[in-house]
């Protein structure tokens, strides 16, 4: 299931952290999957943010590492 959800800054996209390992990034406008991000750690995410330009997403898992993608 999914236990995060975190909007990028412009509004335009939503990113969501589940805990199968994948990390989601919805298009708001379209309602649809853009992209889905596997997790290197395959422990489950727990949580994503945004950085500030909008950029970058960064996605913490539950083996304790964090992972970016661009």
């Amino acid at each position: 299931g999914v236990d995060w959800v975190t909007f990028s800054a412009d509004g335009k996209s939503l990113a969501a952290a589940d805990n199968d390992g994948s990390t989601y990034l919805w298009d708001i406008k379209t309602d649809g999957i853009t992209a889905t991000f596997a997790d290197p750690g395959r422990q489950g995410v727990n949580s994503v943010s945004f950085s500030p330009d909008g950029g970058t997403l960064a996605a913490a898992d539950n083996d304790g590492r964090t992972y970016l993608w661009k």
